[in-house]
């Protein structure tokens, strides 16, 4: 399925959430703004990638598959998908223990704010790329092609 209407649904809930991670972070919800950034960068990732045309894999890390897609992706994103790969990367890895830790590791202990800075920095960048990635295939706002 590449359809555009849920691309877009995808990457405006992804802008809809950076709000909240911010404040999660603020109330020293650390653990929780990391996984909440993993989910951000995931459906920005894959609302482009369905209003690019692709069907994006049913998996929480989807920079492999957007690397292998290169050339479906508008230009301005080239340049960044290296990046963007790493970031989805690193909080994928993150994704399971910041929600339910371990044995030895609590996530509210583990996780601090620069944690959460750094996980929401990566949602916040992917979301304005991802964002002018839609301008440039123009894509733009609800009603749009």
């Amino acid at each position: 399925m590449t359809n555009i209407r849920l691309g877009r649904n995808y990457i405006e809930r992804a802008r809809g959430r950076l709000q909240f991670l911010r404040g999660m972070a603020q109330v020293g919800l650390h653990a929780n703004a990391v996984r909440g950034s993993q989910e951000v960068v995931a459906l920005a990732l894959k609302g482009i990638a369905r209003v690019a045309g692709l069907d994006p894999p049913r998996e929480h890390d989807v920079g492999k598959f957007l690397l292998a897609n290169r050339a479906a992706l508008p230009a301005c994103l080239a340049g960044r998908r290296p990046e963007i790969s790493r970031m989805s990367r690193r909080l994928r890895r993150e994704r399971e223990i910041a929600f339910y830790g371990d044995e030895d590791f609590i996530p509210s202990e583990e996780y601090a704010a620069e944690d959460s800075e750094e996980a929401i920095a990566s949602a916040e960048a992917v979301v304005a790329w991802v964002e002018d990635g839609t301008r440039e295939l123009g894509v733009i706002g609800a009603g749009k092609r």
